[in-house]
């Protein structure tokens, strides 16, 4: 049996059964019970509760807002593979020049060999 199978609670994920009752127990609208549990296992690291609600449909503005609170303070991060990160600023700056030089004219446009 696969770990994934072991996580499910009579066939449903665990945070849909957390969900589940804070509708029945604490009388929370659907959304809200949602948001609140979407951001509590995001604070405790585990963000497949965050990736179920992007699926289902739109994000409450408190996910959102402690979405951007996590990424802001460096807490919500993308996995990195081994070796150095690429900079998306140096491809960016690379297209731009080739862009640009393929545009220019000049002395050195018209003959390659010149300088």
């Amino acid at each position: 049996m696969t770990k994934r199978k072991l996580d499910k609670i009579d066939g449903q994920e665990p945070w849909e059964v957390e969900a589940g009752g804070l509708i029945e127990h604490f009388k929370f609208d659907q959304a809200t019970a949602r948001d609140v549990v979407v951001i509590r296992w995001m604070q405790r690291g585990d963000d497949r509760p965050l990736a179920a609600a992007l699926r289902d449909g739109p994000l409450g503005g408190a996910v959102l807002s402690q979405l951007l609170k996590m990424v802001d303070e460096g807490q919500f991060t993308a996995k990195r593979k081994r070796g150095a990160p690429r900079q998306p600023s140096k491809i960016t700056r690379d297209i731009f020049i080739a862009a640009r030089y393929e545009l220019r004219t000049g002395k050195s446009a018209d003959n390659p060999g010149a300088r």
